[in-house]
């Protein structure tokens, strides 16, 4: 299920009884049970052990004290020995059958209560990791939508035709409207073909008119778009637009006449807050059994971490081992060694959400033994 937070963006449902757990505790209770048998098995087969040495040992002394005895009182007490050292043996052979055949039942049921109980964590992880990376698409779609839609919009169209400095005012007053309504977005900004910044939506907040964003990945996509049905775009950065803020940007070229194919004017920048998006899926996942300790990146295809609630790795690459096999595919699940401890690392790939697709992962890791 999906829910707005207080940014209007799509996040996790926010539940301590997730969909599965139940499922997940029982499995771990059966590993446990079944291991904990086993332990008392061992346990019960060592004290049987112990047990038979000591009637031996009684028996062999009894046979001595018969044979000092003598005569027909030492001949019946050592019949009697006897027979208890054969019933110890007996008890000793069927004590170890018995450990033997069942210790190998219980291994194999440890083993199977192991992997099922592995299997309901791994299933509800990919599950959370889906979930997750289909929110930021969804979300992410209507941002491609905007930027090409309010590039079209008449005030920045006349104001990109006459170049004069009211228009130019007016077109920011209306970015202005538009970010009242739009509260995911730090500023829209409106750059000449030479990548000067001429209108914004919130002058009073950040002093990005007269500066260029000439080198911006963004804007120099923005320009080579051919129509007005793609647009530019530039991955999670630190912008110098906004104050350092983290930010995706998302441009649509302004056209000549508002026309798809016409001549390009100018460029609008759509500076989207990433980290009231990314960050806040990655710092708040369900909490419940199957998600203790656990550790949400979301990553772009070679590993880059986009947020992280980790957030000292945030920019660096995802040390996951065999990672490019590992997210070929679009869901995985693994328990294997990470940074020194025994983790389970979930992942799952962008499905893309109507035109739109990140192509991004969101990488779930746990402690096994949290």
């Amino acid at each position: 299920m999906m829910v707005l937070d207080s940014h209007g963006l799509a996040s996790p449902n926010q539940t301590s009884d997730g969909p599965g757990e139940s499922n997940h505790a029982t499995a771990h209770r059966v590993a446990e049970l079944a291991a904990e048998l086993s332990r008392h098995l061992q346990t019960a087969s060592s004290e049987i052990a112990t047990l038979n040495d000591e009637t031996r040992f009684v028996s062999i002394n009894a046979q001595i004290e018969a044979a000092r005895a003598g005569g027909q009182v030492g001949a019946a007490f050592g019949v009697v020995a006897q027979a208890i050292q054969v019933l110890s043996s007996k008890t000793a052979g069927v004590a170890r059958t018995l450990a033997t055949r069942t210790g190998v039942a219980l291994e194999e049921l440890v083993r199977i209560s192991q992997l099922l109980s592995d299997e309901t964590i791994g299933s509800q992880m990919v599950s959370l990791a889906s979930h997750t990376i289909d929110v930021i698409d969804r979300n992410l779609y209507e941002r491609s939508c905007d930027c090409r839609w309010w590039a079209s919009d008449e005030s920045l169209i006349t104001a990109f035709t006459t170049k004069s400095e009211q228009d130019f005012d007016r077109a920011s007053r209306r970015l202005g409207v538009i970010l009242d309504s739009y509260s995911v977005y730090l500023d829209l900004v409106a750059c000449d073909t030479t990548g000067k910044i001429v209108a914004q939506g919130r002058p009073g907040k950040y002093a990005s008119l007269g500066l260029s964003a000439s080198q911006t990945q963004w804007f120099r996509s923005a320009m080579r778009c051919k129509s007005g049905d793609t647009y530019g775009f530039e991955s999670a950065h630190v912008s110098h637009l906004v104050g350092s803020h983290r930010i995706l940007a998302y441009a649509g070229a302004i056209r000549e006449h508002g026309l798809n194919t016409g001549s390009v004017i100018g460029v609008l920048g759509a500076l989207f807050n990433w980290d009231a998006l990314g960050q806040h899926l990655a710092d708040n996942q369900p909490n419940n059994a199957y998600t203790t300790d656990m550790r949400c990146s979301i990553i772009e295809r070679n590993g880059r971490i986009l947020a992280d609630s980790d957030r000292q790795h945030i920019g660096d690459i995802l040390a996951v081992p065999n990672r490019d096999v590992f997210l070929s595919k679009p869901t995985g699940f693994v328990r294997q060694d990470f940074n020194g401890r025994e983790c389970y690392i979930a992942q799952a790939a962008s499905q893309g959400f109507e035109t739109y697709r990140t192509g991004w992962h969101t990488v779930l890791i746990r402690p096994v033994n949290p």
